[in-house]
């Protein structure tokens, strides 16, 4: 398992230029209301909270029909290829190992522990050039008719998945799909915040109490997840002695606030 406490750069997509700008205004937005705070005694305020952009991208349209979210889980072997692909649009993470995404149309890109890229739908592969097997995530939002579908490799492993997302909860239009990792240090909390489309926390490493309104907190533990509408207050507590690791993915309209601080404790 790789260890967060390092510095990761954030990554530039291959989208960042087709959003002019909007999907890095929407991380600003979820990055300046989840900064530490330290000082603060508010319950509501962030302590021992560090988050990191990783990558966001432009969906031009969503599937019809009902849509769910899926967290999926790749364990490829060292020299292992996965080829000609396409499907939805989607934001890869590595944690393990080096990945070679070859892109159609692109120059083929590393990615290192800790980075992540945004993927369109376009033909692609993900190579391991590396000695040893790596791990990686791909987090997309899929049409309900995918989940009949077969997975697109032997090696995948669904996570974690949304139930069909309520009716009128994405409206047609163009959404960002952003992905962030936030490190809560023993005792630490994120700011109290409403979000500002449909979020997914996926747990990497230790445990967090996930709050949400309108629901009694959930304990997550490594690959746990929980989600939550647009506007839903949120709040992610680390109450252990051991720092913890997760990933918040976000759908939200294009041009919206990823999300808003509240003064209130969730």
């Amino acid at each position: 398992m790789m260890a967060f406490s390092t510095a990761l750069r954030m990554r530039g997509s291959r989208a960042m230029n087709a959003l002019a700008g909007a999907a890095m205004l929407l991380c600003a937005c979820g990055g300046t209301a989840s900064q530490a705070s330290d000082k603060s005694s508010s319950a509501s305020s962030a302590q021992g909270a560090a988050v990191k952009n990783l990558a966001a991208g432009q969906l031009d349209s969503l599937p019809t029909g009902p849509v769910y979210i899926q967290v999926a889980v790749f364990n490829q072997p060292a020299g292992g290829v996965i080829g000609s692909k396409k499907h939805v649009p989607g934001i890869i993470m590595e944690e393990q190992g080096v990945q070679l995404l070859e892109v159609a149309g692109s120059q083929p890109l590393d990615v290192h522990p800790g980075e992540a890229d945004f993927l369109p739908s376009v033909t692609h592969q993900h190579a391991n050039p590396g000695p040893s097997a790596n791990l990686w995530y791909n987090f997309a939002l899929w049409p309900g008719s995918a989940r009949s579908a077969p997975l697109t490799s032997p090696i995948e492993r669904v996570a974690f998945t949304t139930p069909d997302l309520p009716a009128g909860s994405l409206p047609p239009g163009m959404y960002a799909i952003t992905l962030q990792l936030v490190t809560l240090q023993p005792h630490g909390r994120t700011q109290a915040h409403a979000c500002g489309g449909v979020d997914v926390v996926f747990v990497l490493d230790g445990s967090i109490s996930a709050h949400a309104d309108g629901r009694a907190a959930v304990t997550l533990n490594r690959y746990g997840a929980s989600w939550a509408p647009q506007g839903t207050g949120l709040q992610e507590v680390n109450d252990t002695g051991e720092p913890a690791t997760f990933l918040t993915f976000v759908v939200a309209a294009l041009g919206q606030p990823f999300e808003s601080a509240l003064n209130r404790a969730v």
